[in-house]
């Protein structure tokens, strides 16, 4: 069984740390639920 990295958004969604991590370099929103994100919060 292998594990992933995963960053939970504080909308609660949860992603993969790598592919949140380039979403958020053009993005500040989640990508489900579009709940804004501050561009000074850690994902």
């Amino acid at each position: 069984m292998s594990f992933m990295e995963v960053t939970r958004m504080p909308c609660k969604h949860a992603f993969h740390g790598g592919c949140l991590s380039r979403w958020l370099e053009s993005s500040h929103v989640c990508p489900l639920c579009r709940h804004a994100i501050p561009a000074s919060a850690d994902p």
